[in-house]
């Protein structure tokens, strides 16, 4: 099993495409507290996670205990980050301990990079990305936002993740739409409409660059394909919000204060229900997570279904959910 757990909703950049940015003024700024954290650790520790991601839709790093929580979590299983990097040089002994740490970019200049991740510099985020890639212990990640223009420069990044040190480029698009502004920012296409050959060309080049780099590499797809299961993978993932919350997916528990989800999917407007299975303070994480089969049964039974030739229904919060279709 593997836990993705929000230890900060807070981060001090303001990235345009981002929901905290977005819904700014419904967001609710947390950390995650220690004992709640302890309680989590107690009882994976029995579960025996194969991995935890600690991150959710803030900057880790931030944190007051961070140091603390990868060292709980690193006595009880692999442990990765993903982070901004504009405080890696303070944390460095700790990140470089992981066993998967990703960083994020927006593009391969200084003004795409800073015109779509505010507070992010670009040569600070690099500088520190190098200093992390001679001290690491496990794999380096460089994930590159992929947005309506910025996929141009996507070439010419990874020869820049190469220079840097990073073990693996995984091209992200931005897939969350909180708006029909942010709907503008997207690169990929929406059902029924055309592909956009000069988006594939560049991912197609990227992918050959890397292999020449000797980079692995990876992308969401240009255009959607509806997929048995997303790539959150919630039938062997959970996530763990910063207060607790245990839910499918980052996508299913926003820290908002409203209890409907806001989204974009095919140029129209939504309201999605959070979904939460409980409370880690409240219950035993075993008896939530047996919460959780009736959702992922969905899942397992669609998985069931393909080979027979008849994909099956997903859940319905799943339905207008671009991760569902792979981009």
């Amino acid at each position: 099993m593997i836990f993705q757990v929000e230890i900060s909703s807070v981060c001090n950049a303001r990235c345009v495409y981002c929901p905290l940015t977005v819904l700014h003024d419904q967001w609710n700024f947390r950390f995650m507290e220690i004992n709640l954290f302890d309680k989590f650790i107690e009882e994976a520790r029995e579960l025996r996670p194969e991995y935890i991601h600690l991150q959710g839709w803030g900057e880790p790093l931030l944190h007051p205990d961070f140091d603390k929580f990868v060292k709980k979590s690193l006595e009880v299983s692999k442990v990765g980050i993903t982070t901004n990097a504009t405080l890696l040089d303070s944390k460095l002994d700790v990140v470089a301990d992981l066993d998967v740490v990703a960083i994020t970019f927006a593009g391969a200049t200084q003004a795409t990079h800073e015109k779509y991740r505010v507070g992010c510099p670009f040569y600070k985020v690099v500088s520190n990305a190098k200093i992390l890639a001679k001290k690491k212990r496990g794999r380096l990640i460089a994930i590159y936002m992929l947005i309506r223009d910025n996929y141009r420069e996507l070439p010419d990044f990874i020869d820049l993740a190469a220079d840097v040190g990073f073990d693996e480029v995984k091209i992200s698009n931005v897939n969350y739409l909180p708006n029909a502004e942010a709907a503008k920012l997207k690169a990929f296409t929406d059902l029924f409409e055309r592909s956009n050959p000069e988006l594939e060309r560049k991912i197609e080049e990227a992918s050959n660059r890397s292999k020449d780099k000797g980079l692995r590499f990876a992308s969401d797809y240009p255009s959607p394909r509806e997929l048995t299961e997303c790539p959150e993978r919630p039938t062997t993932t959970l996530f763990i919000n910063v207060d607790g919350e245990v839910s499918p997916c980052v996508y299913l528990n926003l820290p908002i204060r409203e209890a409907a989800i806001p989204r974009i999917f095919n140029n129209k407007e939504y309201k999605v229900p959070k979904v939460i299975y409980g409370k880690i303070s409240q219950q035993p994480l075993k008896e939530i997570i047996k919460k959780a089969n009736s959702f992922t049964a969905k899942f397992m039974y669609r998985r069931y279904n393909i080979e027979l030739g008849n994909l099956a229904e997903p859940p319905t919060v799943c339905l207008t959910c671009y991760r569902l279709y792979g981009v």
